[in-house]
Formats: structure tokens, sequence, C-alpha cells
């Protein structure tokens, strides 16, 4: 389980030890366990598949980190959307007119098929609303430092004097590795190229420079799932609800000329 997951599933254990119930954290595989389960917290990205599987179970499910309202099941997700707004406002107000996306693959937890992913085509379309768009200069590997790492290398050989002034990278870990990369090429940031991730994960403000990123509440998407489900298993509420967790742009000196 990647960072990300696992602030999610520790922000579950929270809540659950606060509201008295016993939280065990298994695999889908392990049906054993899920047919003893009062309720399940499915955390990550699933199938048609394996949510059908988790249906059969007949006990109270909450997604944390899909949105499963045409379902009519309780999900907890982030405003990722919103966060890509406040990225790429940031940049065209400190005067980028070129602004490039490092974004990776994601799938569904049984490998599946890939996802679409909504970094990538909020992205997008709120670069064309703004005339703005270039496929060009739009990467995509994996969601790891190695793979910014050569995202970044590709960008810069494949552009030359026409790299963006500007990258938002669609994690955290892509974003550090484009800095390695950019320090390699012997680019300053951010003079020459300002580059923001997203999540904030621990290692953001420690890494040089300090990483400017789309702050997420992971913690609390753990803790709102696990209300959720309380709510269900109590009886208190029998309609599906879905909700939402604002994100908020952390700006440090990977971004910011002083």
């Amino acid at each position: 389980m990647d960072i990300y997951y696992l602030a999610i599933r520790m922000g579950v254990e929270a809540k659950a030890a606060e509201l008295g119930y016993q939280f065990v954290s298994v695999t889908q595989d392990a049906e054993t366990m899920l047919k003893g389960a009062e309720g399940i917290i499915a955390i990550g990205k699933f199938s048609d598949k394996q949510i059908e599987k988790l249906e059969t179970y007949r006990v109270p499910i909450c997604f944390t980190d899909q949105d499963m309202s045409v379902r009519r099941l309780d999900s907890v997700v982030a405003d990722l959307d919103q966060g890509v707004i406040s990225v790429i406002d940031y940049f065209i107000d400190q005067g980028h007119s070129k602004i490039g996306f490092l974004g990776g693959e994601e799938f569904f937890t049984d490998h599946s098929s890939i996802i679409a992913d909504t970094r990538a085509s909020s992205f997008q379309a709120y670069l064309e609303k703004k005339d703005r768009y270039d496929e060009q200069m739009v990467f995509t590997g994996a969601f790891n430092v190695e793979s910014g790492y050569q995202l970044m290398t590709e960008a810069i050989q494949t552009l030359g004097t026409q790299l963006p002034s500007a990258f938002f990278a669609a994690n955290d870990s892509i974003a550090i590795g484009a800095l390695r990369a950019l320090q390699h090429a012997k680019i300053k940031v951010p003079e020459q190229v300002a580059v923001i991730g997203l999540n904030d994960t621990s290692v953001a403000k420690y890494v040089y420079p300090p990483l400017s990123t789309v702050r997420v509440y992971t913690e609390l998407m753990g803790e709102t799932a696990m209300k959720l489900l309380h709510e269900r298993l109590t009886g208190e509420r029998e309609v599906a609800k879905k909700v939402m967790i604002a994100t908020d742009l952390i700006i440090r000196e990977s971004s910011e000329v002083k």
C-alpha cells in the first residue's frame, strides 16, 4: 500500500477506535474475514467485478477515493478537479504561458484495466478553456520518482527551447523525480522552470527546493469514511451519501521566485 492509501487507512483506524469498532485490514481475497465483517471500507479504485463481489457480502460499504454515486453507495473523494484548477490559476497569475503536465497510469486494484485519470482530464479541460492546452507538453508514465525523472528528462530532450516554464505533476513522487532531472540538466527551479506536485506527502517540504503541492487531506478522508459507515451500522441513515473533501494549494520554493 502506497503512502497515499496508507494515510487514508490510518484515518479509518483512528476513527474506528474512537467509535469502538475493531478494525481489521484485509485484501479482497480474504473471503473468510470479509464474511464475518459488519461493514466494509474499500480503499482504492475497484473494477465493476470487484464491486459486485463486495456487494454479495450484504453489509454496509463505504468506498474511499472512488465516486460511487451512480451505484447509490457511500463514498469519500478528494476534490482533485478544484486542486488542478488552483494550480493552473496560480501558474497563470505568475505569468506562465506554457504549462506542462507529468502524469501516470492508474489501474483498478485487480489490475484489470487502466482508469481515466481525473487530474489529466481536469488539466486538459481547464487549459482548453483558457486556449492554452498543448498535448505535446503532456507526458505520461508511472506514479513514482523514477518515472518523474524519466518524464522530465524526455520533456527537456523533446521540447528543447520550447520547454514550458511551469509543470504540474500528478503526484509528489513524480514531481520529486522531475526536480532531480531539472537539477541534472542545470535548469534552475523555480527561476527557469516551476514545479508543483499533488498530495503534500511528508517528504514534500524536505526536498530541494521544497515542493509546492496540492494538499489532499487523506487522513480526514479515512475518518470521514468511518463516520459514514457508522451512520449505516447504527441505522442513522439509509440514503447513500458522497462526501467530497476540499484540497488546498501549498506554495513553497519550487514554484515561487523570491
